[in-house]
């Protein structure tokens, strides 16, 4: 497999675990109000989307600044999913009961490290700053 084919994949591993993110976030509007009351929107996790959103698409442009910030927010998320592991009751108030929402984040964490990993793997990618 070429390179660009594989920074190819990286990148839609990124984009898959956007969208996966966009659900967690309609998933935590419902959860918060079974109706989608605009007036229970979600505030943070809209914002954390737009955020992973414009990090995403500058990466995808190639921006160098930008895998950085990536790889730091994903590094964060990740000790930040370990530390939730480690207080079940942490994991209840945040991911919701059933488990869906860990399993969604989950997912979401397992693509970005991939993405990345895969992105970062191929100097020849963005080469732009």
């Amino acid at each position: 497999m070429a390179r660009h084919n594989r920074a190819g994949i990286g990148v839609n591993l990124l984009w898959v675990a956007l969208v996966l993110d966009g659900v967690a976030t309609v998933l935590a509007w419902h959860r918060v109000s079974p109706g989608f009351a605009l007036a229970r929107l979600p505030i943070l996790a809209v914002v954390g989307f737009v955020i992973w959103w414009f990090i995403t698409a500058e990466v995808v442009a190639g921006r160098a600044w930008a895998r950085v910030v990536y790889l730091l927010l994903t590094m964060l998320e990740v000790l930040t999913v370990v530390g939730i592991s480690w207080m079940p009751a942490l994991a209840d108030v945040v991911l919701g009961p059933g488990g869906f929402g860990g399993l969604l984040a989950a997912t979401k964490l397992v693509l970005q490290v991939a993405g990345i990993g895969i992105i970062l793997a191929n100097p020849a990618f963005g080469t732009r700053t």
